[in-house]
C-alpha cells in the first residue's frame, strides 16, 4: 500500500502534463526488466481434507494449509511492432505449518510465463496495457515427520493418502498445472530532467486473475499418485514492480 501512493505521488505531476498534450506517435513504449511483490491464492481445501481424516482416530498429525501467500518474482517485456513481448517468473511460498506429532508440511509453488500486452495508452513516462501471460508451474507439497518411519514402497504407483500416512523422515510431493493469466499493467518511467535521457527507473502496479482450468496431476519420485487433490495457483492478484527501463524513437 505505501509503495502504491508513493506511485500515485510519484506519477500525479507528470500525469497533468501529459493529459493537456496529445501523444506524440514517434515514442514506442519502453522496455523494462523489473522484479516483483505481491500476493497469491489457491484454495486448499481440497489438500487439506486429506491431512484432516476424521476417519482415522488420530488423524493423519499434519495441519492445514494456508489459503493464502507472499510471492516475488522478475519479468520484463520489450516492444515488438508495438505488442509488448515478455516473460514473468514467481515463486511464492504458502506456509510451513507444525503440529504437535511433530510432523510438519510445506507447500511452495513456481511458475514461469511468456507474456504479451498491448499498449492502449503510451507516453514518455507512462505505459497503460492489458496482457495475457501463458505457461505453467509446480506445487510442492513437502511432508517431514520427527520419529521418521516406513515410506511408501514404489512397487506400483501410490496414492495420496498413502504418502500421507506414511511419509517416512521427508517426501515431497509435485503437482504440475497449466495456466493463463489475464490481467492490466500500468507502469512509470522516472526520467532524469534532461530532455535527451532515455533510461530511468520503473514503477508499477499489475492487476491480474490466475486461471488453472485443469486438475492437478501428481507425482512422488517419478511416480503417478492416484487420488490427488486439486490444489494450484487461482484467483485475483497485486503485485508491485520496481526495475530499470528505457525506451527509444521509432523510425520515421
Amino acid at each position: 500500500m505505501v509503495a502504491a501512493g508513493m506511485l500515485l505521488l510519484v506519477a500525479r505531476p507528470s500525469a497533468a502534463q501529459v493529459l493537456s498534450k496529445p501523444v506524440d506517435q514517434s515514442i514506442v513504449p519502453f522496455s523494462t526488466l523489473y522484479g516483483t511483490v505481491g500476493r497469491m491464492n489457491a484454495d486448499p481445501t481440497g489438500i487439506n481434507s486429506h491431512f484432516s481424516r476424521p476417519d482415522l482416530p488420530g488423524g493423519t498429525g499434519f495441519s492445514a494449509l494456508s489459503n493464502d501467500a507472499y510471492s516475488i518474482g522478475v519479468g520484463g517485456y520489450t516492444p515488438i511492432a508495438r505488442i509488448l513481448l515478455g516473460f514473468d517468473w514467481n515463486y511464492a511460498d504458502f506456509g510451513y505449518e507444525t503440529s504437535p506429532l511433530g510432523k510438519t508440511n510445506r507447500a511452495e509453488t513456481s511458475n514461469l510465463m511468456v507474456t504479451a500486452g498491448l499498449p492502449l495508452y503510451t507516453t514518455w513516462r507512462f505505459t497503460f496495457y492489458p496482457y495475457v501471460g501463458i505457461g505453467g508451474g509446480a506445487m510442492r507439497v513437502t511432508l517431514k515427520s520427527r520419529d521418521g518411519g516406513p515410506t511408501v514402497p514404489l512397487d506400483r504407483s501410490p496414492t495420496f493418502d498413502e504418502i500421507i500416512l506414511s511419509p517416512g523422515s521427508e517426501s515431497q510431493v509435485i503437482g504440475k498445472y497449466f495456466m493463463v493469466q489475464p490481467g492490466l499493467g500500468f507502469d512509470y518511467l522516472m526520467l532524469a530532467d534532461n530532455p535527451t535521457s532515455h533510461f530511468g527507473v520503473t514503477l508499477g502496479i499489475r492487476f491480474a486473475t490466475i486461471i488453472t482450468p485443469n486438475r492437478t496431476p501428481w507425482t512422488y519420485r517419478g511416480h503417478e499418485v492416484f487420488g490427488g487433490p486439486t490444489f494450484q495457483p487461482s484467483g485475483g492478484t497485486l503485485r508491485l514492480i520496481v526495475g530499470i527501463g528505457g525506451f527509444k524513437l521509432a523510425k520515421e
